[in-house]
């Protein structure tokens, strides 16, 4: 396993990046969804702009529930490009001795090699 301050040092780093993805995202929306209801309500008399700008602000928290696992793929691949680029993978030496990248993290979801030839021999049988 990886030691505490890794952890921490990855764990910051990610949510960091994913807030980051999140918040820009979601203030892309406000600003797209404002501009749609100024648009639409731009014919009837006696709605303001503030009006217009709160109710858009009452509208983001639901569709930030659906765009969350997407700033959450976003923000983790630019985690690990980041991480990649600027090369603070080379201090972990113990885990990081040959390949020079954190994808050794990703070894839990992925099978071992020596199951992968039986594991697409199952997923896709020959005729």
């Amino acid at each position: 396993m990886i030691g505490w301050t890794l952890a921490r040092y990855l764990s910051v780093r990610f949510l960091q990046t994913i807030g980051a993805v999140f918040l820009m995202i979601s203030g892309m929306i406000y600003v797209v969804d404002f501009i749609e209801l100024l648009r639409r309500t731009g014919d009837i008399p006696g709605i303001s702009a503030g009006y217009i700008a709160y109710f858009s602000f009452l509208r983001v928290p639901s569709v930030s529930e659906q765009i969350m696992p997407f700033c959450v793929l976003f923000g983790t691949m630019a985690t690990f490009l980041n991480l990649t680029a600027r090369w603070s993978c080379s201090w972990p030496e113990p885990w990081v001795s040959q390949s020079g990248d954190f994808w050794f993290l990703l070894s839990p979801s992925r099978p071992p090699p020596k199951l992968v030839p039986w594991c697409c021999s199952i997923q896709s049988p020959r005729p």
